[in-house]
């Protein structure tokens, strides 16, 4: 009952608090996508990320470059279940009416929920797929809405992400090919007094991982249609679509270092705003380095398992042993039953031959 209560407030803090676009992903992921797994029960995931956003036409309005930087923590809470936190860090802004630029520190929180995991029967491997609720808390003191971010707004809202993924050898996900698709629903709640007609987009991803057993080597196509618009002029309020080369080197102790270049292949151009400059970058290049930890509570669960395994172990080679016994007894009785048919032949012969003497004529 306590979990359930404390799951229920959760769900509420997180729809009420202030909504935006996940900037970076922690987690079981790929710079853009997700995957529809999460952390094991008490073991977690802490990230640092990196990244420049470029564009390269520098003759035109604005910054040519900017510049941001995040953390993110995620932990699994409960069998395929997982609390994701996000923290961004250092963020460059710039003010479009002063043309000055400026930075801040710390930006917003964002949160999600994420339940993933779960198995579809799909040709001879299972389809893997989950969700994610997410939301973020303005805890940015200067400007939420940024160049060459995401879009993100101070009304209340949040947004929901379904995500599959497919593994052409499910049991060693870490070195299989896979397929990854995502698709959402965000709602930032900007519009004064109708929620339908505030600021909404579609986000979807799709990507391919080739993993080997140091290294991940990732493609991902991604980007955002806005189905509604509060304003023409904000920043990041464009469709876009990236494509984005990724590779991942795989360390010891779950250490894990990555590196992204997303290559803008698509932007809309809206007609009236004079911000279709500022909406996305050319290039944006993303670092991040993941750290993987055991807590108290993994490791008891990892001992019980083991505990468990040592049982089956024992059962198994007790069943072994109580086989072979079994095998041994038929044997030992054949060979008992062959023992006697061996007694009976001899008195058999026996019994011939004294008849044959019996019946041999005296030789008188």
């Amino acid at each position: 009952m306590r979990i359930k209560i404390a799951l229920a407030a959760l769900l509420i803090i997180l729809l009420a608090s202030n909504s935006g676009a996940v900037q970076f992903m922690g987690g079981a992921g790929l710079f853009h996508t997700q995957k529809a797994e999460t952390n094991i029960p008490g073991q977690f995931n802490l990230s640092l990320y990196g990244r420049t956003a470029i564009k390269a036409d520098t003759d035109e309005m604005g910054p040519d470059s900017h510049y941001n930087s995040a953390f993110h923590l995620n932990y699994g809470l409960f069998e395929n279940v997982e609390l994701g936190i996000t923290q961004l860090i250092y963020q460059d802004i710039y003010n479009f009416s002063t043309d000055k630029e400026d930075y801040q520190i710390p930006g917003d929180t964002f949160f999600h929920l994420k339940f993933a995991g779960f198995k579809l029967n799909w040709g001879e491997n299972p389809l893997f797929w989950g969700f994610d609720l997410g939301t973020s808390y303005r805890t940015a003191d200067k400007r939420h809405n940024n160049y060459f971010e995401e879009f993100t707004a101070g009304g209340i809202g949040g947004y929901i992400n379904l995500m599959f993924s497919y593994y052409w050898r499910p049991d060693n996900k870490e070195q299989s090919p896979s397929i990854h698709i995502n698709a959402g629903y965000k709602n930032h709640n900007d519009h004064a007094t109708d929620i339908m007609q505030s600021t909404q987009e579609i986000p979807i991803s799709i990507a391919f991982l080739m993993a080997t057993k140091h290294l991940d080597y990732s493609l991902e196509l991604h980007g955002y249609d806005f189905i509604e618009r509060v304003s023409k002029n904000k920043y990041s309020e464009a469709d876009v679509v990236y494509v984005c080369p990724g590779i991942k080197y795989k360390a010891k102790f779950g250490l894990q270092i990555g590196l992204g270049v997303d290559i803008n292949v698509y932007q809309e151009e809206i007609t009236g705003s004079y911000l279709n400059e500022l909406q996305h970058p050319d290039y944006r290049v993303s670092l991040h380095i993941t750290g993987l930890f055991n807590t108290i509570r993994y490791a008891k669960r990892k001992h019980l398992e083991r505990l468990d395994r040592i049982k089956r172990e024992a059962l198994d080679a007790e069943k072994t042993l109580e086989a072979k016994r079994a095998e041994r007894r038929s044997w030992e009785q054949r060979l008992e039953e062959k023992q006697e048919e061996l007694e009976k032949k001899k008195e058999e012969k026996k019994k011939i031959e004294e008849n044959l003497k019996k019946e041999q004529p005296s030789g008188k």
